[in-house]
């Protein structure tokens, strides 16, 4: 029986009374074409064997494989439900004879069943139905047919459902795969761009010399940043946005914005002005990386639109939320222009784009980053009198750093041994002095191994190159490195595996004074930086470096060795 509200079907029904009324037919046509063709297939093959046997291939085509063909295309094509009286049944007895003829072949068709899909009466809603029927033959002439119906809607949804999963869950993980390639392979070649650009800048030039010199950083630099925020677009529509959440501190967050925003502004004649609430904590816990990109991404983008007055930026807390502000006196938007904001790749207008430049993706980034943090971001604003972004993110106090105690001072620590003074020690040691010995740069890279040596040698150190991760393996074990600088990516052997590799050995021979080991990769993402810390490195520098970014690294870490 059907279940009640099927539309079409009636209250009893055999398996085929309840097939769609295109296949009806088909069904009932099924059944006369095989008891037609059925006879004639056996002879055929049969023939056709023989004559194979006999390498007659000729014959074979014109005796068995065409009529064969023809066959299928009588049952594809040729079958029509026969003119039937009102009322009578669809499904008709087959005898034991035509059960016998038919054979192993008719059983299969029958036995495997059919799924198909009805519309209820109520609402319309699809509901898919799965079917089966078997022949039991009788003693006497014919046979009766069982069969069943089963409503499978919920079987189909949930494994829908869950192809579904599993096709986005592949998709999530070829776009993070293809975003650590991608940036990868566009921030190798920007290295060497921003890092030669940055040592010819110390070198001495000409006047038209260091302006070109400059033009290429800040051109070099101009592309990172467009290449981030590609990324970072990316990574949020994959799902692969790793926040961090830690303590730090928020005023010095605000003055790092400031520093870079005041002299933008300054460049471009605009009064940059701010109002920092004295009631603002001073350490909290979030994303402060983050945060500046937020902060920076929205200030910039008003000094863009803004030719003449001022840009400015407020902060304060309350009731457990940082509330932000960002307005300028720029050219304002329409409300059409509104509408489009915070869409991927686009601006208010195509003549914006023209005049102004940008991708599109700063606004958009910041919206997603907000909420991302558990904020919400607003915007109000109107032709020729400004703009005003303005935004909440929740915090929480963080825990305030506990001083370290002060060293007591005994006479065996302040005199030396002969009773003469010692030298104070100097609170920024001399980088060689502090590292105390040659290091290793590890890179497949030629034209970064050129680079990373001109930047290690303008910092007066002494250092072995190696090709790939196993040449760093053997040289660590040949000599007594104090550091090593390791690429991820490498022929032979990767960075990572490199790392696990001497951590093993030191772990075999029971070495209290691990190497340390800092990653110096162009695998910018987080869950690179993981991948590194877990392996056992000490450090970590993202592609493209710079001389004062891997100077604070190589001190950072030579402090944590002497400590």
């Amino acid at each position: 029986r059907v279940g009640k509200g099927i539309r079409g079907a009636p209250r009893d029904a055999l398996v085929a009374d309840i097939a769609p009324p295109d296949q009806r037919g088909a069904a009932f046509g099924l059944r006369q074409s095989l008891d037609t063709v059925g006879a004639f297939l056996g002879p055929m093959l049969a023939v056709g064997l023989m004559l194979l046997w006999h390498n007659d291939f000729q014959a074979v085509f014109w005796v068995a494989v065409i009529p064969a063909v023809l066959c299928v295309l009588l049952l594809m094509f040729g079958v029509q439900e026969p003119d039937r009286p009102a009322g009578a049944p669809r499904t008709q007895p087959i005898s034991r004879e035509k059960l016998r003829q038919l054979g192993g072949a008719y059983w299969w068709v029958v036995s495997m069943g059919a799924v198909f899909t009805l519309a209820r009466a109520d609402d319309g809603v699809p509901v898919w139905l799965r079917c089966n029927a078997q022949c039991q033959p009788l003693d006497g002439d014919g046979a009766i047919w069982h069969g069943y119906v089963e409503d499978i809607t919920e079987q189909r949804d949930l494994e829908l459902a869950r192809r579904q999963t599993l096709a986005l869950q592949a998709s999530n993980r070829a776009k993070t795969d293809f975003l650590a390639r991608m940036s990868h392979e566009l921030r190798t070649p920007l290295n060497a761009i921003l890092g030669f650009a940055e040592l010819l800048e110390a070198e001495q030039l000409s006047a038209s010399q260091q302006n070109y010199v400059g033009l290429i950083n800040s051109s070099g630099k101009h592309l990172m940043d467009l290449i981030n925020a590609v990324l970072d677009h990316a990574k949020i529509e994959s799902g692969s946005l790793m926040l961090e959440h830690i303590a730090y501190d928020f005023a010095d967050t605000i003055e790092y914005v400031n520093t870079i925003v005041a002299s933008r502004a300054s460049d471009k004649g605009l009064s940059y002005v701010t109002s920092i609430s004295p009631a603002l904590p001073r350490r909290v816990m979030g994303d402060p990386t983050r945060l500046r990109q937020v902060l920076i991404n929205l200030l910039i983008n008003a000094i863009k639109f803004t030719e003449n007055g001022s840009v400015e930026m407020r902060v304060a807390a309350e009731d457990g939320q940082l509330h932000f502000s960002v307005r300028d006196s720029g050219i304002g938007m329409d409300a059409e222009a509104l509408d489009r904001l915070f869409k991927p790749f686009s601006q208010a207008d195509d003549s914006v784009t023209r005049k102004f430049g940008g991708t599109g993706l700063g606004l958009v980034i910041s919206r997603e980053l907000i909420e991302a943090m558990g904020g919400t971001i607003q915007v109000e604003s109107a032709p020729g009198a400004g703009t005003c972004f303005w935004f909440w993110l929740p915090f929480t106090d963080a825990p305030a750093l506990t001083p370290a105690p002060a060293p007591t001072i005994t006479a065996a620590n302040r005199d030396g041994a002969n009773g003469v003074p010692m030298t104070p020690p100097s609170a920024d040691p001399d980088l060689p002095t502090l590292l105390g010995g040659k290091l290793l740069l590890v890179d497949d890279n030629v034209v970064n191994q050129k680079l990373a040596s001109a930047m290690l040698t303008r910092l007066k150190l002494t250092f072995d190159v190696a090709s790939n991760g196993q040449e760093a393996v053997d040289m660590s074990a040949a000599h007594a490195y104090s550091l090593v600088l390791m690429d991820m990516e490498m022929p032979v052997l990767d960075g990572v595996s490199a790392t696990q590799a001497i951590r093993a050995r030191e772990q075999a021979n029971g070495t209290t004074r691990p190497l340390p080991i800092i990653a110096m990769t162009a695998n910018a993402l987080q869950e690179d930086r993981d991948r590194c810390m877990a392996a056992g490195m000490d450090g970590y520098i993202a592609k493209p470096v710079n001389l004062r970014a891997l100077e604070t690294e190589l001190r950072r870490v030579g402090s944590l060795q002497l400590g």
